[in-house]
């Protein structure tokens, strides 16, 4: 339900009840408020209610707001900020930029952010944070106990504790609960969980969250070579990242950019327009080509009624590799390991599919609409091995074409689904209506 805020107000009676609000509800208010609205919002919302709004505003928003304050503000509203937050809220901005803004933090947390900046987004460890608490082994439960409470603070993640060695080394977990339960002269060695999984530096985003939902955790450390624990990602963050990822491949995907809500109709329709009418062109082209099998159509009226399977399977098949591929290149995985696994994949499903094919059509030619005007077996055959070739082409070109257009430097995400489509099109109406003219006229 969309928030009404009534902005005709003195700043005294705003700053008091926009700071009464949830940061959720803040950064819808936000978003829906005039120029002139946004200025009186950012000059009354105090400096954390202003960091915990900037959070819930749209990733490539907040650098744009941030950008709005006055230096001070800027300043305080970082401190405000957990480390992966200050990463996500830069990561637009230029290297100058982000220097600028990191003047701001202390030595240490400059350097942590730093080092988040270095990660690609596909990378668990991009959203990891240095907020979180451990304790040495060796501690009594009274000592560790003391330090959780002494040492954390707000920004700090205490749900759950990690516990190290003398030296540093990861050795497990410990739930706050069972240290507040746990009696004085209990030995903290028995309360370490040390089953649980890790991740490293170069984890995938997909891995940690699987490991987080199999675990049913609430978060995951992240160690570097030597086993010490440089971070910790949090499932909050792992789900919420992953997701703004598969939303971002898919509009990709879709050739539909983020929705923009000050963006006119014509404004959307002028940068969705191009591939729609890519596809128009290519599909007239398509229309003449078939104008050439104009005979063998009306001589052969049964080709007609097994052309949309044909046309519908090679395109389903090339949008299956499409998609995978896409995912592929994004996450910068092994491609060649890729390509070859979606080439067998596309063989082995398009023979038993063809296989498939070539009984029903045989059957349905021989039984179900008998016709005089060609022999059952030679239509199932040339439909079986048009809809076999159709699929391997469809299956390869949904694997090719995203990394040939990447290659030529066009955006794959992009220009890839009317593309293939198309092609697909035609390749499959070719073989089809080639195949039917040699072997049935």
């Amino acid at each position: 339900m969309k928030i009404e805020f009534d902005f005709h107000r003195s700043d005294s009676i705003l700053k008091r009840e926009l700071n009464k609000l949830h940061a959720v509800d803040l950064a819808e208010i936000f978003e829906d408020a005039t120029s002139e609205q946004k200025k009186k919002l950012l000059m009354v919302v105090d400096f954390k209610n202003l960091a915990e709004m900037l959070v819930e505003l749209d990733e490539d928003t907040q650098i744009d707001v941030f950008r709005t304050l006055d230096k001070p503000t800027q300043s305080k509203v970082l401190t405000h900020l957990k480390t992966d937050e200050i990463r996500t809220l830069l990561l637009p901005a230029g290297v100058l930029e982000r220097t600028k803004y990191l003047h701001f933090l202390k030595p240490q947390q400059k350097a942590q952010v730093e080092q988040l900046l270095t990660y690609s987004e596909t990378l668990a460890a991009s959203q990891m944070t240095s907020e979180f608490v451990t304790v040495d082994e060796g501690m009594s439960i009274k000592e560790a106990t003391h330090h959780v409470i002494t040492f954390s603070d707000e920004k700090h993640y205490i749900e759950t504790i990690f516990a190290v060695d003398k030296d540093g080394t990861y050795l497990g977990t410990i739930k706050i609960k069972d240290l507040i339960i746990a009696r004085p002269d209990d030995n903290l060695h028995d309360l370490i969980v040390s089953s649980g999984p890790v991740v490293n530096e170069t984890t995938s985003l997909e891995r940690a969250v699987k490991l987080i939902s199999d675990y049913d955790i609430d978060s995951i450390p992240v160690l570097d070579e030597a086993n010490h624990i440089i971070g910790i990602i949090t499932a909050d963050d792992t789900f919420e990242a992953l997701n703004e990822i598969l939303i971002s491949d898919y509009q990709a995907f879709a050739a539909v950019k983020e929705h923009e809500s000050e963006l006119s109709a014509v404004e959307r329709s002028k940068k969705r327009f191009p591939w729609l009418l890519v596809s128009v062109i290519l599909n007239i082209l398509i229309a003449l080509f078939l104008t050439l099998f104009e005979t063998t159509i009306e001589t052969i009226v049964s080709l007609v009624l097994f052309q949309p399977m044909i046309l519908d399977m090679a395109g389903n098949i090339g949008t299956q590799s499409l998609a995978v591929t896409i995912l592929k290149i994004n996450n910068d995985d092994d491609m060649k390991r890729h390509i070859f696994k979606e080439i067998l994949i596309s063989l082995f499903n398009a023979v038993a599919i063809a296989a498939v094919a070539f009984g029903i059509v045989f059957l349905l030619n021989s039984y179900v609409f008998p016709s005089n005007e060609v022999v059952p077996l030679r239509l199932a055959t040339i439909v079986s091995i048009s809809l076999l070739t159709a699929m391997v082409f469809g299956g390869n070109n949904g694997v090719v074409l995203p990394l040939l257009l990447k290659k030529m430097g066009a955006d794959e995400t992009i220009a890839s689904g009317p593309l293939l489509t198309s092609i697909n099109d035609f390749f499959a109406l070719a073989i089809y209506f080639v195949l039917a003219t040699l072997l049935l006229l």
